[in-house]
């Protein structure tokens, strides 16, 4: 390239540069090195903060046991009583409508479970989804190969994945 014939080098926040070439260098101390250093400094010190932010951020959001378990309490509870409601009604369509719409309870915390994000551990949140498998009617080590596949690839149009998520360009959808 022609930054290599000119024998451009980049600043690395050390004491060593290196080449694009991939040698070292030891910059010689001028106003252009110290100006380019206080840019790679600032970019640097403005990095470390816009992460720390990100971490105190997810740190809010971060699986809480008690929050797991009282959440957990609460969907087995609404599921009995979906069934006890669906049992003693003889099927009316208004308990039916509660024991679905507290399967799509279930099926939201298997999947934050099998996200590994439902308790703190993965060992416990992998128990859990194996668990709700059978309440949700989808096979956890499925769900697992495929569903993960897919938040991989997400928004990456060049991967078909079994999830069936189309997005379509202007282009592609015009075609």
């Amino acid at each position: 390239t022609d930054l290599h014939r000119h024998g451009a080098f980049a600043i690395t926040g050390g004491r060593r540069c290196r080449r694009l070439d991939g040698s070292s260098l030891r910059p010689a101390p001028s106003r252009l090195h110290a100006a380019g250093q206080a840019l790679v400094d600032g970019v640097a010190t403005d990095e470390r903060a816009e992460r720390r932010k990100i971490q105190e951020l997810l740190t809010r959001y971060r699986a809480d046991n008690g929050e797991a378990w009282a959440s957990l309490a609460l969907t087995a509870t609404l599921w009995l009583a979906a069934m006890a409601a669906l049992h003693a009604s003889g099927g009316h369509w208004a308990a039916i409508t509660f024991l679905a719409l507290n399967m799509v309870r279930c099926f939201i915390v298997f999947h934050d479970a099998s996200h590994l994000s439902f308790f703190e551990d993965a060992a416990s949140n992998r128990r859990l989804a194996q668990v709700l498998q059978f309440f949700v009617n989808y096979d956890y080590g499925e769900w697992d190969a495929i569903h993960n596949s897919h938040h991989t690839h997400f928004g990456d149009s060049t991967v078909r994945d079994a999830s069936l998520t189309i997005f379509f360009s202007e282009q592609e959808l015009a075609e």
